[in-house]
């Protein structure tokens, strides 16, 4: 009974003793150590001090965080907090145990800030989300760890590499002040540019400035830019607060920008030239000062200007491209109007539009006409005859006149023009009305014959 007890609690420790060693594997990382080399695994003997050392460090290991770091501050206090504790509880112990801990958490912090924190916190301050001070503190917190250790930390893990951090970094922000002159403040190649040139000079400003130079291609410590004030830069140097880039590349666009303004001359050819310069000279320069694991303070924001270039470049291609389109959309339609089923159809539709035009008018000339027609050319003729009844006899029986006159036809015609717009039947039954009244009034004051016709008509 006793022996299945004890197998049991075998078995129970060993449960434990893989669930923690899971634990420990997936959430910390193996940075390695200085405290022991590649061949102590195949050693037979082994010392209590380095046994007691081993085992410190390998409970060390849990100390190390278990992701990457996101913030320089955070894990510029743990680490410091983790070194206090460690140091306050090693004062209990006595001189060797005391080593024998301190040694163990510096291999393990120091190793962790080595291979993984700067290169995190390095690329932080080069996208501008890390300020130099906390940066600083963090450097000489890993050489206070390899001065305690005596080593240059060849034995822990090689810096990881950071080519996928930070992929959605934000672009700087590129913004001209109208009342500061850029322009002053650069250094010109062409001695004879002058700031206030002529237009064609606004567009050399891009080609006059030359691009900044680092003092060493393999290992750069300086680097020099064409501004006033700016001519030499320590890359080591931690006392620079501004980032030197972003301000070189600020000021000669903005400078571009104002005297394009001013002389009202496109220069996009100049400045997308420029860029694409500059941009090529980032790319080389980022290779060699990124990847050297060494803090470069005054490159703060380079990876934040990189993006607003590349941005910068994708801008002048698209004007480019819509450019070239609409040229190439002009040379189109000028070989479609050469062509001659062009020349047909424009021909074609000349002739209808006229065919169309000349029809209208006709058709309108011919209204005006017939309506012209019906109000004079269906007046009484001239030499018509009316007759006009004169008056009545007692036996009811209608004498009429004889035949009117050409004189009296012809003052009733005058008459009965101011009625040319009624009808002709109007016009006449009025002309008959009149006459009528007039024959009958000289019938009763006259002794005229009546006409022949009548009075046979009487006689009857």
């Amino acid at each position: 009974m006793l022996n299945v007890l004890l197998l049991l609690l075998m078995i129970s420790q060993v449960s434990e003793m893989k669930s923690a060693k899971n634990n420990y594997l997936t959430k910390t990382v193996n940075v390695k150590t200085v405290l022991f080399r590649e061949t102590d695994r195949f050693r037979d003997c082994w010392s209590h001090r380095e046994t007691s050392l081993l085992i410190t460090r390998y409970h060390m290991q849990m100390l190390i965080p278990s992701g990457r770091p996101d913030d320089v501050k955070i894990l510029s206090e743990y680490l410091t907090l983790c070194l206090s504790i460690v140091l306050q509880e090693s004062k209990k112990l006595d001189k060797s145990n005391r080593l024998i801990l301190t040694e163990a958490s510096c291999d393990v912090l120091g190793g962790y800030i080595n291979s993984y924190g700067l290169p995190f916190v390095f690329k932080m301050l080069y996208a501008g989300m890390a300020k130099v001070a906390p940066v600083k503190k963090l450097i000489d917190l890993s050489e206070n760890f390899k001065s305690k250790l005596d080593t240059n930390g060849r034995g822990w893990i090689t810096p990881i590499h950071t080519d996928n951090f930070l992929e959605n970094v934000t672009p700087a922000k590129i913004v001209c002040n109208a009342y500061f002159d850029f322009c002053d403040a650069l250094i010109f190649d062409d001695s004879t540019h002058s700031k206030n040139g002529t237009a064609i000079e606004s567009c050399k400003v891009y080609s006059s400035v030359p691009l900044p130079i680092l003092d060493n291609g393999r290992k750069p410590n300086a680097i020099g830019l064409p501004i006033k004030g700016m001519k030499v830069t320590n890359l080591n140097q931690f006392t620079t607060r501004k980032p030197i880039l972003t301000i070189y590349y600020k000021t000669v666009t903005c400078c571009g920008d104002m005297l394009q303004l001013s002389s009202k001359v496109d220069c996009t050819r100049e400045r997308a030239h420029f860029v694409r310069k500059f941009s090529n000279w980032l790319n080389s320069a980022l290779v060699t000062l990124l990847n050297d694991n060494v803090c470069h303070p005054p490159l703060m924001g380079i990876l934040k200007l990189k993006r607003t270039v590349n941005k910068s470049i994708n801008h002048e291609k698209a004007v480019m491209m819509s450019i070239t389109r609409s040229k190439e959309n002009k040379k189109y339609n000028l070989k479609q109007k050469d062509s001659p089923v062009t020349h047909f159809i424009f021909f074609m539709i000349s002739f209808f539009i006229t065919a169309l035009f000349w029809a209208v008018i006709f058709s309108l000339k011919s209204l005006g006409l017939a309506d012209r027609r019906r109000d004079s050319g269906e007046r009484i003729p001239v030499k018509l005859k009316f007759r006009e009844c004169n008056s009545f006899t007692s036996n009811d029986s209608l004498r009429c006149s004889a035949d009117v006159s050409d004189t009296e036809v012809k003052t009733k015609i005058k008459f009965t023009e101011s009625f040319s717009n009624q009808n002709t039947q109007d016009v006449t039954a009025h002309y008959l009305f009149e006459c009528n009244r007039n024959n009958h009034h000289q019938s009763e004051f006259s002794d005229e014959e009546y006409d022949t016709e009548s009075s046979s008509t009487n006689g009857k």
